[in-house]
């Protein structure tokens, strides 16, 4: 029995047509997020005052995102 691959829509297509469909103040908050981990744990993290506004903005958009699903939010160790 031989088993035939079908064409599989691309992840990405389908992640940006649900993220479309949520409320903008979760799109901004859900970006705000992405943004905070690339400064907080990329290449080259931050450090002192710009590392407290970054967790301060962190924790407004957990806000955000709780408040419209809790599985959303976002944990320092990158883990739910």
């Amino acid at each position: 029995m031989a088993l035939t691959s079908r064409p599989v829509s691309k992840p990405d297509r389908i992640a940006d047509r649900i993220f479309d469909g949520l409320p903008v103040r979760v799109q901004r908050a859900v970006a705000f997020t992405a943004a905070a981990e690339r400064a907080l744990y990329g290449l080259e993290p931050v450090r002192g005052a710009t590392r407290e506004v970054a967790l301060s903005g962190l924790a407004r958009a957990n806000k955000t995102l709780a408040a419209y699903n809790p599985g959303l939010r976002v944990r320092l160790d990158g883990v739910r």
